[in-house]
């Protein structure tokens, strides 16, 4: 199992997170493939290129409450 089945697994499915080292994606399956958050990763810190949808629009599978 690769480390992001690992984190899809462990979130239950609710989220499904991509990445490269730098960019980091975290797709919702369940409201529709939606984006969750997009962010880079720079000198130890977030940044937010797409605002983190809140954690009650992912448990209710709200996509237009996500970016």
């Amino acid at each position: 199992m690769t480390k992001n089945s690992a984190e899809a697994v462990a979130q239950h499915m609710e989220l499904i997170s991509i990445s490269d080292g730098i960019a980091t994606v975290e797709i919702a399956p369940a409201a529709g493939g939606a984006l969750a958050s997009y962010r880079w990763w720079r000198d130890g810190s977030a940044v937010d290129w797409l605002r983190p949808a809140d954690p009650v629009a992912i448990s209710r599978r709200d996509a237009g409450a996500m970016a």
